[in-house]
């Protein structure tokens, strides 16, 4: 699919310092996007990837450290959740970005949960949202999530929002409505 298709990426400009590793960043994106979310990052810069412990989760885990992309395991809505945050807090500080599906691993599509803003609220990193779309995609509707798929020989867009710091939007309301308005 990737290698098949015409590649563009919107928004870059705004976050080359955190592409190039220079700044540490919350990257955050849906669930039902994460397939082609790897690409968006550049390939040799640090970057660790929450993702769930369970069964699909190691799948995903093993596809994306072929990407070069590190995996904190676990998840915001296990019992583990406050093990799970200090492991990303240590990543940030470190100066490594992380990744979040703010609506995985089990849903509901498209909602937000309170892990994005504690991380964000706890680490004074920005939030970084990123989505794609594709001129021929495939959604697989059977899945909680409605995964896309890209389809070959299309034109894929990854868009980059700007960088979102609770200094912009100083109450939790106003944090997520950015963060929708720029993953919609």
């Amino acid at each position: 699919m990737y290698q098949t298709s015409r590649h563009v990426v919107t928004g870059r400009e705004k976050v080359e310092d955190f592409l190039q590793g220079h700044k540490a960043a919350i990257i955050v994106f849906w669930h039902r996007e994460m397939m082609m979310a790897p690409f968006a990052w550049k390939k040799g810069t640090k970057f660790r990837m929450l993702i769930s412990s369970h069964g699909d989760g190691r799948l995903v885990a093993k596809t994306v450290q072929r990407f070069g992309i590190e995996c904190i395991e676990g998840s915001s809505s296990h019992e583990r959740g406050v093990f799970v945050l200090k492991k990303m807090l240590d990543t940030l500080s470190e100066g490594i970005s992380v990744g979040i599906t703010p609506d995985g691993p089990r849903g509901p599509k498209g909602v937000l949960k309170d892990g994005v803003y504690a991380l964000a609220r706890l680490s004074g990193c920005p939030v970084l949202t990123l989505r794609w779309n594709s001129t021929t995609e495939y959604i697989l509707k059977k899945t909680w999530d409605q995964m896309k798929l890209p389809l070959p020989f299309g034109r894929i867009e990854w868009i980059w929002g700007s960088p979102i710091t609770l200094a912009h939007a100083d109450t939790q309301s106003i944090f997520y409505k950015s963060i929708y308005a720029m993953l919609s």
